[in-house]
C-alpha cells in the first residue's frame, strides 16, 4: 500500500480529520469507546503480572478487532518545528519502512496554534499476528513513545493504544456497542467513557 493508496482509504473512510489520534474520539464519538488495560482503570504497571494483563487485554481486542493475519496499517510519529520530516523515536525506526512519509501536519495550524509544530507520520502495512507487537504496546504502557495507531484495514476499525488503555473507532455505532458490551468489564466507569 502506498501513501497516496493509504491516503485515498483515509479520505473515504475518515475524512473528518487527518490520521491523529487524539481528535478520533471527538469527531467519531458515535463509534469510539475506550477500555482500561489494567483493573480498577490503574494506568501504570508495577509488576510482570500487570504488564501481562496489559498485553492480554490489548491482544485480545487486536484479534478481534483486526483478526488473525488481518491487514492493518501501523501509524508512528516524528515531530519537529519545521516542515522538514523527522523519523520517529529510534525505538521504533525498525517498524517503518524506509522512506514511507504518509504526511507532514501542521498541527499548529490545525489548533490555531502560534509556535510551528509539525508531525510527520510514517506507516508500515503489516498482517496481525497476536504477540507480534508486544515490545510496541509495552513501550506505550510505559509511556516511552506515544501516537501510535493501527488501522484495519478490512474491519475498518482505528486502534489508538495509550498509557492505560486504548482509544477504539469501529466501523459502527451498532458493532461498538456490541463491543462495549463484550468487554463492559474493561470500560472505564467515568460517565463520559474516559
Amino acid at each position: 500500500m502506498t501513501a497516496e493508496e493509504f491516503n485515498k482509504y483515509w479520505k473515504q473512510h475518515y475524512p473528518e480529520c487527518p490520521p491523529i489520534a487524539h481528535y478520533l474520539k471527538l469527531l467519531y464519538k458515535d463509534r469510539w469507546f475506550r477500555i482500561h488495560t489494567l483493573p480498577e482503570s490503574k494506568r501504570y504497571a508495577d509488576t510482570e503480572q500487570e504488564y501481562n494483563e496489559i498485553l492480554h487485554r490489548h491482544n485480545t481486542l487486536l484479534n478481534d478487532f483486526i483478526g488473525d493475519n488481518g491487514l492493518f496499517v501501523l501509524i508512528t510519529a516524528g515531530y519537529s518545528d519545521t516542515a522538514e520530516p523527522v523519523r520517529p523515536e529510534k525505538e521504533l525506526l525498525h517498524l517503518i519502512s524506509s522512506d514511507k512519509e504518509l504526511i507532514t501536519i501542521g498541527i499548529h495550524e490545525l489548533e490555531g496554534e502560534g509556535e510551528p509544530n509539525y508531525w510527520h507520520l510514517y506507516f508500515n502495512k503489516k498482517q496481525w499476528i497476536e504477540h507480534s507487537i508486544d515490545g510496541l504496546l509495552k513501550m506505550v504502557a510505559d509511556d516511552e513513545i506515544e501516537n501510535v495507531l493501527l488501522v484495519g484495514i478490512e474491519k475498518k476499525c482505528l486502534y489508538h493504544p495509550y498509557d492505560g488503555g486504548a482509544d477504539i473507532v469501529l466501523e459502527s455505532g451498532q458493532l461498538r456497542d456490541l463491543m462495549r458490551e463484550k468487554y463492559s468489564s474493561w470500560l472505564s466507569i467515568h460517565p463520559e467513557g474516559l
